[in-house]
């Protein structure tokens, strides 16, 4: 495999509120949503009947998250990248589809991308979604090597962290960026394929 076949464009994607993170299901076209509909889906919302398993795991989960917040994105081991990713599918953590453009084989943010940051940095900013901790996930295809790939990911992932941060008077600490270059595909059946470019996002907990 070769590094110049890298592609340029990247999804946002997390499983949302009702929908398990490889679904399509939502009929959410991630290019139509507003500041409130992202405000919406990425909000923490109460379930009806209280579930004492669920809060005990989210708990735990967020002491987790808390040291991952200390450290810088190439630090994050496999296995606590991997504990993040299986977290946030298995218990349906609130997130969103979004595409975000980069220069080609490149973590420099394309100016296609800089419209759709601002509505998510304008939502992560709002005050209903003040004090939580946010995802974003860089993953890749299969295409390059692994430890390009990875690297990649990690780059990109962090690119957004600090566009977010810096333009949106974020806290950086409450954006963990992974990098999981080709680990996470959407489509493992097609792992060369443009929809496991992407950066995933989602909420953590508070």
């Amino acid at each position: 495999m070769k590094k110049f076949m890298i592609g340029s464009k990247l999804v946002i994607l997390a499983a949302s509120v009702a929908i398990l993170l490889a679904s399509n299901s939502s009929g959410v076209i991630a290019d139509e949503l507003t500041k409130e509909g992202m405000i919406k889906s990425l909000r923490m919302l109460k379930t009806r009947a209280f579930d004492p398993g669920r809060t005990k795991r989210m708990i735990k989960f967020r002491s987790f998250v808390n040291t991952l917040r200390k450290k810088k994105t190439r630090q994050i081991t496999v296995q606590e990248r991997t504990k993040v990713a299986k977290f946030v599918r298995t218990n349906k953590l609130p997130s969103i589809d979004l595409e975000v453009y980069f220069d080609y084989n490149s973590a420099k943010l394309s100016p296609g991308a800089m419209t759709k940051l601002t509505v998510l940095g304008e939502a992560l900013s709002d005050k209903r979604l003040k004090g939580k901790t946010f995802l974003i996930g860089g993953h890749t295809d299969a295409k390059g090597g692994d430890t390009y790939n990875q690297s990649l990911s990690e780059k990109r992932a962090n690119a957004v962290k600090e566009h977010l941060a810096k333009s949106f008077s974020l806290e950086s600490s409450s954006l963990v960026s992974i990098g999981y270059g080709e680990e996470q595909l959407k489509s493992p059946g097609a792992p060369e394929d443009s929809k496991n470019r992407r950066v995933q996002v989602a909420t953590l907990g508070e």
